[in-house]
C-alpha cells in the first residue's frame, strides 16, 4: 500500500535529487597531472583537458569556445603587459563544420574520462566513479569504461551498482566463461531468464572445449534447462536436458559424489525433463524419465496418472482409461487437478458433441465424488464443471461442502459468482461478510464485487439486507455485515451508505478496531477519498495502537491528510512515523515528500538533501538506493517545475549513474532533451529503449512521438502520439503534441480539431496558460 500513497509524477518526469554541484575552483585546486600508465588518445585529451582546468570551467573547456570567449582571451593577452612574439594574439582555429551529435557525444565521453581520471589523482573515488559511468554512457562502444566502472565499484563495496554493470560488460564483450555463469546466476535470482540463457550461452561458448562434459557444464545445462523451460522453449530445454542426461549417465564425465550434489532432488528434476519431453512429442523417453523419477521418490499414483497421460497423447484411449482409473482407485490428490483434466481431455474425444461430452464427463465426476467426498481437488474440479454447465444448486452444494473442509478464496469466488446468477443478495450478503471477517477486505472477490456494484438494483438490495442483518444478527454476523456493506457501498460510490455502515464496523469491531479502521482507511484512499481516508486514520489512532501499527498508520495519515488538502496534519503524522521508525528511509522520505506535494519547493530540497546526507553512503541495507532513486526523481521533479533544466538532468543522471537501465530515467531524461532540442537523437534511443520495456505505457508513447516530431519524423510523431491519445480521458499535453504533429505531418484540419480537444482538458483542469497557448494555435491554423 505504501506505494499507493506515493504519486505518480507529471506526466513522465518520474521523481527527483542532487548533491551540490562541485565549483571549478574545488575541480582544480590541488590536481595532479601526472599518470600512471600510457592512455592512448583517450588518454592524452585527459592530459589536455587536465591543463585547460586552469581555466574556469572543467568539462566544458572540452566543448566549443564562443566567439564572445575568444573575444575576451585576445583583449586580455592584449592588455596583461606580457611580452609577446607577435603583435596579434593567436586565432583559434575554426570548424569547417559543426560537428555532428555522434561526434559531440564522443567529445562529452572524453571529457568525462579526463574528469574521472582527475578525481582518481585526487583520491576521490566516488565522482571518479561517476564521470566513469557516464563517459561510458556517451560513448557504449568503449567496454573497457565498463571494467573500469565495475572494479571501482567493488572498491567502494557498492556491489549491486558493480554488478549491474558488470552484466552490461559480459553483454557486450564476454570474455570470462566463470563470471558470465555467475552472472547468469544472479539474473535467473532476478527472473530475468532470457538475459540468464544468454549468459549462460556465451559461457558455454567460450568453453576451450566446447563437446567436452564434465560435472560443471551438466550442471549448468540443467539450469539452461529450467530456464528453457520458464521461457516456454521447449525444443531448446529438451536439448540442454539431453545432454544432461548424458553426462548424468556416464562415470567418465561425472563421479557418484557429483553425481549426488547435482540431484539433490531427483524425482523432481526428472520429472521437469519428462514433462519438457512431453511438450516436444518425445513420449516414449517421457514414459522412461517419468518411471526413473518414481525410483526416487516413489509413488505408484502419480506414475499412474502419467502413464495415463502418455497413453492418451499417444492416441490409446483404453490404456489412458485404464492407467486413470488406477490414479482414481488410489483416491491420492498428487496430481491435483490434473487428472481431471485429463479425464475431460478423453471424454472430449469419445463424445464429439460438447454437451453429450460434458454430460460424460459430469456422471464420471459424480462416481468418483460419491466414493471419494474427502478428495479438495475432485470436488473443485465437479463444482466448476457444474457451474459451467449451468447447475447452480449443485455447484453451490459442493463449494459449501468444501468451505466446511477448509475455507479457500475458489470456493468463495464459486459461490459468489452463483449467488450473483441466482441472484441471492442474502446468501451473497454472507459470502461477501465471511471473506471480509477473515481479511477485513473484499479483494480475494474483486470480480464478483465488480459485478455486483455494476447492477444499482442488486447493490441496493444487498445494502438493504445489510441493515436488517446489523440490526438483528450476532455480534460477530453484524460485524461482517458491516465490513462487507462498507467495502461495496464505497466502490458502489454510495459514500453516505459507506460511512454508516463504517461506523458500524468500527463499533462492532471490538479488539479488531485498528485493523478495521485501517483497512476500510486504506479502501477509502485507493478510492481517491482522501477526506475519509484521512478521518478513518485518525479514528485508528485513536484506539492507541502499538508502535508497530502506529507506525503505518501515521505513514498512511500523512500520505492521505496530504492529499486532502491538510499539510499541517500530515507533516505532524510524518514527523510521528519517521520518530517510530527512525531506522527507516522510506519512513523519513515522508516529509519532504509531503513539502514537494504542497509545492514548497525549497523547504522539500533542503530535506530531502538532509535524507541523503545521511544516507547516500548506505550500500548494504536492503531498500535504501530504492529510497535515493526515488529521492533523485523527485528532485529532478521539482527542478522543472522551477524551470531549473539542467539541475533536472543532472538528477536523473545521478539515477541512471548508479541504475544503468532504469527506463523511468531514461524516458524522464530523454523528454527533457527533446523538449529542450537537445541531443535528439540520443534521446530517441533513450525513450526506445523504455517503450520497448513498457509498450503500454502511454506517458513513454508520447515521450517517443514528441521525439519523432522534433526530428520533422512527423509521420511516426503522429503514429506514436494517436496510441498515446487513445482512452477515455487523453492527457491535455498529449493532445497538443498530437496536434502539432498533425500539423507537420500536413493534416491541418485534424490538428485544429485535435487542439480543440486540448483546449477542452486544459480549462477543465484549470491549466489557462496552456489553453490560452492552444487557443492561439488554434486561430492562426483554422480556416477563415
Amino acid at each position: 500500500m505504501m506505494a499507493r500513497l506515493v504519486p505518480a509524477s507529471r506526466h513522465r518526469l518520474s521523481w527527483v535529487a542532487t548533491s551540490r554541484r562541485t565549483t571549478c575552483s574545488e575541480r582544480c585546486a590541488g590536481v595532479s597531472f601526472g599518470f600512471s600508465r600510457p592512455l592512448g588518445y583517450i588518454g592524452a585529451l585527459a592530459v589536455g583537458a587536465a591543463i585547460i582546468m586552469a581555466a574556469p570551467r572543467a568539462v566544458e573547456a572540452a566543448l566549443p569556445v564562443s566567439q564572445a570567449n575568444q573575444d575576451g582571451a585576445e583583449q586580455g593577452a592584449r592588455s596583461s603587459g606580457e611580452p609577446t612574439v607577435t603583435e596579434d594574439a593567436p586565432q583559434l582555429l575554426q570548424p569547417r563544420r559543426a560537428r555532428s551529435e555522434s561526434e559531440d557525444d564522443l567529445l562529452t565521453s572524453a571529457a568525462h574520462f579526463a574528469q574521472a581520471r582527475l578525481y582518481l589523482q585526487r583520491q576521490n573515488d566516488p565522482m571518479a566513479l561517476r564521470h566513469f559511468q557516464r563517459a561510458w554512457r556517451f560513448n557504449q562502444q568503449r567496454v573497457a569504461l565498463l571494467d573500469q566502472v565495475v572494479a571501482l565499484a567493488s572498491k567502494l563495496g557498492r556491489n549491486e551498482e558493480a554488478a549491474r554493470y558488470a552484466i552490461l560488460s559480459a553483454e557486450r564483450r564476454p570474455r570470462n566463461p566463470q563470471l558470465l555463469l555467475q552472472l547468469g546466476a544472479l539474473l535467473a535470482q532476478q527472473n530475468e531468464t532470457s538475459r540468464a540463457l544468454s549468459m549462460y550461452e556465451k559461457a558455454l561458448e567460450l568453453q576451450p572445449d566446447k563437446q567436452r562434459l564434465d560435472a560443471a557444464a551438466v550442471a549448468v545445462r540443467i539450469e539452461m534447462g529450467r530456464l528453457y523451460f520458464i521461457n516456454e522453449d521447449f525444443a531448446s530445454a529438451a536439448r540442454q536436458f539431453a545432454d544432461a542426461r548424458e553426462g548424468l549417465g556416464d562415470p567418465q564425465v561425472i563421479t557418484e559424489e557429483q553425481r549426488k550434489a547435482l540431484l539433490a532432488k531427483p524425482a523432481a528434476l526428472y520429472q521437469l525433463m519428462a514433462a519438457c519431453l512431453m511438450e516436444v512429442g518425445e513420449l516414449e523417453a517421457a514414459a522412461s524419465l517419468f518411471e526413473q523419477a518414481d525410483t526416487y521418490d516413489p509413488n505408484p499414483a502419480r506414475l499412474a496418472f502419467h502413464r495415463a497421460d502418455i497413453a492418451h497423447r499417444q492416441g490409446n484411449p483404453a490404456e489412458a482409461r485404464a492407467r486413470l482409473a488406477e490414479y482414481f482407485a488410489s483416491k491420492s490428490t498428487v496430481s491435483a487437478l490434473e487428472p481431471y483434466r485429463l479425464l475431460e481431455k478423453i471424454c472430449a474425444a469419445e463424445h464429439p458433441e460438447p454437451d453429450q461430452s460434458r454430460a460424460a464427463l459430469l456422471e464420471e465426476l459424480e462416481k468418483q465424488y460419491a466414493l471419494d467426498p474427502d478428495n479438495g481437488p475432485l470436488g473443485y474440479f465437479l463444482a466448476q464443471q457444474l457451474l459451467e454447465a449451468g447447475d447452480l444448486a449443485g455447484a453451490a452444494a459442493r463449494y459449501t461442502s468444501l468451505l466446511a473442509q477448509q475455507p479457500t478464496a475458489d470456493a468463495y469466488q464459486g459461490l459468489a459468482t452463483i449467488y450473483l446468477r441466482q441472484p441471492d443478495t442474502k446468501r451473497l450478503l454472507s459470502v461477501l461478510g465471511q471473506v471480509a471477517a477473515a481479511t477485513k477486505t473484499l479483494d480475494v472477490l474483486e470480480d464478483a464485487t465488480r459485478d455486483l456494484v455494476a447492477d444499482p438494483e442488486l447493490t441496493n438490495a444487498l445494502l438493504a439486507d445489510a441493515r436488517e442483518r446489523c440490526t438483528a444478527g450476532e455480534e460477530a454476523e453484524r460485524l461482517a455485515a458491516s465490513l462487507a456493506a462498507s467495502h461495496v457501498a464505497l466502490q458502489a460510490g454510495k459514500l453516505d451508505e459507506f460511512d454508516f455502515f463504517a461506523d458500524l464496523a468500527e463499533r462492532h469491531a471490538g479488539d479488531e478496531k485498528v485493523e478495521v479502521l485501517e483497512q476500510l482507511g486504506l479502501a477509502a484512499f485507493i478510492a481517491e477519498d482522501a477526506t475519509r481516508a484521512t478521518s478513518l486514520f485518525q479514528h485508528a489512532l485513536r484506539a492507541d495502537p502499538p508502535e508497530q501499527e502506529e507506525s503505518a498508520l501515521q505513514f498512511y495519515l500523512a500520505g492521505a491528510a496530504q492529499y486532502a488538502g491538510e499539510t499541517d496534519v500530515a507533516l505532524a503524522a510524518a514527523a510521528r512515523a519517521a520518530d517510530l521508525r527512525s531506522d527507516s528511509p522510506r519512513f523519513a522520505s515522508r516529509t519532504p515528500w509531503i513539502l514537494y506535494q504542497a509545492k514548497r519547493y525549497d523547504e522539500a530540497i533542503d530535506a530531502y538533501r538532509e535524507l541523503m546526507a545521511e544516507h547516500d553512503t548506505t550500500f548494504d541495507v536492503p531498500g535504501v538506493r530504492a529510497v535515493l532513486r526515488e529521492t533523485r526523481l523527485v528532485l529532478s521533479n521539482i527542478e522543472v517545475e522551477r524551470q531549473q533544466f539542467g539541475e533536472a538532468e543532472e538528477w536523473l543522471a545521478q539515477v541512471l549513474d548508479e541504475f544503468p537501465e532504469d527506463i523511468g530515467a531514461l524516458n524522464d531524461l530523454g523528454y527533457l532533451w527533446v523538449d529542450q532540442e537537445k541531443h535528439l537523437e540520443r534521446a530517441t534511443r533513450m525513450i526506445q529503449r523504455a517503450v520497448a520495456a513498457e509498450p503500454e505505457n502511454i506517458a513513454y508513447r508520447d515521450s517517443l512521438g514528441w521525439a519523432y516530431y522534433r526530428l520533422g519524423r512527423f509521420t511516426e510523431a503522429v503514429q506514436e502520439l494517436t496510441r498515446a491519445a487513445a482512452g477515455d480521458e487523453p492527457d491535455g499535453v498529449i493532445l497538443d503534441h498530437l496536434g502539432d504533429a498533425q500539423l507537420g505531418n500536413r493534416q491541418r484540419r485534424q490538428a485544429v480539431a485535435t487542439w480543440r480537444k486540448a483546449q477542452s482538458v486544459f480549462r477543465s483542469t484549470d491549466q489557462n496558460d496552456r489553453a490560452d497557448a492552444v487557443a492561439a494555435k488554434i486561430k492562426l491554423h483554422s480556416q477563415d
